[in-house]
């Protein structure tokens, strides 16, 4: 991987170039999936996850222990944050003509349709309040317990388990009402 020598050449000492290798490896994919999630191609993302450890090597001495939840979350937001940025410096700069717009439209088989019902769970998902598509992302997309999940919140471990269960129960309440 190409990605983590780039980011090393920016520290001097051995004990940070530790610290942020093990912060690389534990928490470079969630980074790169939020920052794919945004941008429209992997080399972007990865683009997106260099600039955030630029970012975070202004904050490295602040990090607590590189497996916290709470370093998690400010990891993969800074990552998220850098790949909304790009989009905006594409949107800007992206004046294409209708002549340059490639004309192939993708096949329909059975891999579309069969990725149809995740597509209207993600849709339902971005349409939820941003504090329960948050807590949803972090529960399954990022795989966090509820007891990291309490931490992220500052809250107890019942109420992070509460509040999924009605993040959960808003979502399905939301996907049985548009899917009637």
């Amino acid at each position: 991987m190409m990605l983590l020598p780039s980011i090393l050449a920016m520290y001097v000492t051995q004990e940070e170039k530790d610290q942020v290798t093990a912060l690389f490896e534990a928490h470079h994919k969630a980074m790169f999936c939020e920052a794919r999630k945004i941008l429209p191609s992997k080399e972007d993302a990865e683009d997106a996850v260099q600039e955030a450890f630029i970012i975070i090597h202004d904050h490295l001495e602040k990090l607590e222990e590189t497996a916290c939840p709470g370093t998690r979350c400010f990891v993969v937001l800074v990552a998220k944050n850098v790949a909304r940025n790009m989009v905006r410096k594409l949107r800007r700069s992206a004046a294409v003509s209708l002549d340059e717009m490639p004309c192939e439209l993708p096949s329909v088989d059975e891999e579309v349709f069969s990725q149809l019902e995740a597509m209207e769970i993600l849709a339902e998902l971005q349409e939820l309040p941003e504090l329960a598509r948050e807590i949803l992302l972090f529960k399954y997309r990022h795989q966090c317990s509820d007891k990291e999940l309490a931490a992220i919140l500052k809250i107890g471990h019942d109420a992070a388990r509460k509040r999924v269960e009605r993040a959960r129960a808003l979502l399905l309440e939301r996907l049985v009402k548009h899917g009637q």
